[in-house]
């Protein structure tokens, strides 16, 4: 009969054996390959243990500060914060959290705690005491050979420094209070730029949402170091933060300064002016018939003197807006923070789009990570900077020519009231004129001087936005420790090892179930034999559950042996057999356990059976059995023992058994010989079954020459072992010589068996129970 051609897609096989996967057979996968989910585990452990070894404790240290107007509440609503945002676009809380990720406040925190700059062994870096780093320390390393009562520098072995003494190198000076307890100790000294780095990139800042409050965090491998670090850069932001509002508070007051001292100069000339006149006069005239037109006369000046002061401001910022870009910055912010300009839409609408602009600038080129100056968004932004200064001096030029207009034409207007007092003398127009040019200059110099009064108190308030709320406590420790993150690297590499050994198993498509056997050996239904539970006490000397069949007869195992040797009695392949042959493909499928039970379960039925330990390279058997190796199948065929002394009986009624005998030097050739197919025909014939255990198949020639003596073979497959292909070659092998395969079993330890009353009955797989077997 022709072997039916059964074709399987990797995705059926992977499908029918791995994915509906019940948990007793996931559990088969996973001891099958445990090798792997073992190794993986171990490696996954040892890495996240050398990981977290090496990485250390880490401690975080956090203070908060908050972003107000400190000058204002001190100043009871008198001095607010120096608007120099010149725009609505700004916002200070980001502002502030890029100052303090600048590199300027670094250096100083860095500066003013050298021990940043410091890498140690064989001490604790906050263990030392007076540390000072110079300016032109280069990176170096200071070898320290610990004693007794104080260290001796390797480059000068001969000096002894005690303890709590300063060790003096060039650059570097530090003070070790004690014995660190070790051989010897580094100290080494690391670029500025470097700790500079290593700072910024353990600060995390963050702006609490809907508040003015900002956290800042800082992470060490030492708690006293991260909140030492913590509080300086706090303390050093709100040093900077006040330092700039002195400035552009200082900035302010000079300006207002010269323009008071300048309207102070005009006033004592009016003053001057009007004294000298009426000293020329001496006599002052009634002036009440021209109330009404003086009234309209003084107005007219003041509104003049106004225009005045006003172009004179707008030509001050034109000054200033003349000068390079980047130079008189702070002086253009205190211009257009004075009255009149802030005031001007015009102006106003012009700062706007430069601060927009700078605004931008200031974030490429500030920051960690800061754009240069060839950057092409800078000299865009640049570019775009001088175009507004440009128009923002155009607009000043243009509106200080209006103020032009507008007082000369008030001057004309003055001259026509002037005009209408003919009738009066010219003392007393002149009279008039310096009386209003003297009111004018007044209230000019009564508003600079309230002005100037508010600048200087905000320059005497040594108070900026930034208010420290708390200071950075003990540092707490934070992420996992050595043991922690070792478990959890075993719990994952388990995991990663399982998920291998499924792809493994996926990968390499082996015989699992009873039809793919069937499949593959073109058998009808190949019998699987479950796992067998026996207690220790009631196995063989080997450990092993090797004769279920008596030692448990009600046990699953036991009955799927029972419906191999229905499949053998009733088969018309195996009509008429009187010697069988159990083999495998290669070794470890459990082949001697099968002969065994099988021969047990035949001797059950009535039948006489002489088991046979037919691999002489390897036996087994005759442990099971608890008799000697010798004499046996070897003894027999070379004349030197009777059947009679080498057969032994067995606990089980009707079954007998014949050990190896004697390994030979040449197992092929004593199989392959004439006295070989002489005494097993002889035995054949004393008995109503022989069944013969043999080596496997791929392993030596023996089982082969061995099927040409037997009448049939039974092949023994172990689940999940080998690849469909390995088997059909055995069977091949033994079909090449003339033999048959008569049988074959399916070793699965994680076949499912049932028990109806009280018996164990194999019910196939999970997915597939339908009935009894």
């Amino acid at each position: 009969m022709p072997e039916p051609k059964v074709v399987r897609s990797t995705t059926d096989a992977w499908g029918d054996s791995i994915l509906p996967m019940d948990p007793r057979r996931l559990l088969g996968v996973l001891r099958r390959r445990a090798w792997i989910i073992l190794a993986v585990g171990a490696a996954g452990a040892a890495i996240a243990g050398a990981l977290g070894i090496r990485a250390g404790r880490s401690y975080r240290a956090t203070a908060v500060i908050r972003v107000r107007d400190a000058r204002q509440a001190v100043t009871g609503g008198l001095v607010a914060a120096p608007d120099v945002r010149i725009g609505p676009l700004v916002d200070p809380m980001l502002s502030l959290i890029e100052v303090l990720g600048s590199r300027g406040v670094a250096g100083t925190v860095v500066d003013s705690i050298p021990i940043l700059r410091l890498r140690a062994e064989g001490l604790r870096l906050t263990e030392l005491r007076d540390v000072a780093v110079t300016d032109t320390a280069r990176p170096d390393t200071v070898r320290m050979l610990v004693q007794a009562s104080g260290v001796r520098l390797a480059t000068a072995p001969d000096s002894l420094i005690p303890w709590g003494h300063p060790v003096v190198t060039p650059g570097l000076r530090l003070t070790i209070p004690r014995n660190p307890g070790t051989a010897q100790a580094l100290v080494s000294v690391g670029p500025r730029e470097a700790a500079i780095d290593g700072l910024l990139q353990s600060v995390k800042v963050e702006a609490l949402p809907n508040t003015d409050i900002i956290d800042v965090r800082y992470s060490a491998p030492d708690s006293a170091l991260a909140r030492a670090v913590t509080n300086r850069l706090v303390l050093v932001l709100r040093a900077i933060d006040a330092e700039m509002g002195q400035a552009v508070s200082r900035a302010r007051t000079d300006f207002l300064k010269a323009q008071l001292t300048q309207t102070e100069a005009d006033l004592a000339r009016s003053r001057k002016a009007l004294a000298d006149f009426r000293a020329r006069q001496r006599a002052f005239s009634t002036r009440e018939r021209f109330s009404a037109q003086e009234a309209g006369v003084s107005a007219v000046s003041s509104r003049r003197a106004q225009l005045d002061a006003q172009r004179r401001l707008y030509r001050a910022l034109l000054a200033r807006l003349s000068e390079p870009a980047g130079a008189g910055g702070s002086g253009i912010h205190a211009l257009l923070s004075s009255p009149g300009l802030s005031d001007n839409p015009v102006i106003r609408q012009t700062a706007d789009q430069l601060a927009r602009y700078e605004s931008q600038r200031d974030s490429l080129t500030a920051g960690r990570f800061s754009a240069a100056q060839s950057n092409p968004d800078v000299q865009r932004l640049d570019a775009l900077i001088g175009t507004s200064r440009q128009r923002l001096a155009d607009a000043v030029n243009s509106i200080a020519s209006v103020l032009d207009a507008q007082i000369s034409s008030l001057d004309a207007s003055r001259s026509r009231e002037v005009s209408s007092f003919r009738e009066l003398s010219s003392s007393e127009e002149q009279e008039a004129g310096l009386a209003e040019d003297l009111e004018a200059v007044r209230k000019l110099a009564d508003e600079l001087r309230a002005e100037y009064q508010r600048a200087e108190l905000a320059e005497a308030v040594n108070l900026g936005q930034v208010e420290v709320i708390d200071l950075a406590g003990p540092a707490r420790e934070v992420g996992l420790s050595a043991r922690t993150k070792t478990v959890l690297g075993l719990l994952l590499g388990l995991a990663i090892g399982m998920l291998t050994a499924l792809i493994v198993e996926y990968l390499q498509p082996a015989i699992r179930r009873q039809e793919d056997l069937a499949a593959t050996l073109g058998a009808a239904s190949p019998v699987v034999i479950p796992r067998s539970m026996l207690p220790p006490a009631r196995r063989g000397s080997n450990g092993r559950s090797a004769l279920v069949a008596t030692a448990d007869p009600n046990s699953g195992g036991a009955e799927a042996y029972r419906s191999l040797r229905t499949a053998l009695l009733f088969s018309p392949t195996a009509a008429g057999l009187r010697t069988l042959l159990v083999t495998s493909a290669v070794p470890g499928e459990g082949k001697t356990t099968v002969a065994a039970n099988l021969a047990a379960v035949f001797a059950q039925q009535g039948i006489r059976v002489l088991l046979i330990d037919g691999d002489l390279r390897r036996a087994r058997l005759h442990g099971v059995f608890h008799v000697q190796r010798t004499p046996g199948l070897t003894t027999l065929v070379e004349g030197a023992a009777l059947p009679e002394q080498a057969v032994h009986s067995t606990d089980v009624p009707n079954l007998f058994f014949l050990a190896s005998g004697a390994a030979p030097p040449n197992p092929t050739e004593v199989i392959g010989s004439k006295a070989m197919a002489v005494t097993l025909k002889f035995l054949s014939g004393q008995y109503d079954l022989v069944v013969v255990d043999s080596p496997p198949l791929l392993s030596a020639a023996d089982a082969s020459i061995l099927a040409t003596l037997v009448d049939g073979a039974v092949m023994v497959v172990r689940a999940g072992k080998l690849h469909e292909d390995v088997v059909r070659m055995a069977q091949q092998q033994v079909e090449n010589v003339g033999g048959r395969v008569v049988a074959a079993v399916l070793n699965d330890p994680d076949a499912e068996v049932k028990r109806y009353g009280g018996d164990y009955y194999f019910t196939g797989y999970p997915a597939e129970r339908s009935g009894k077997s």
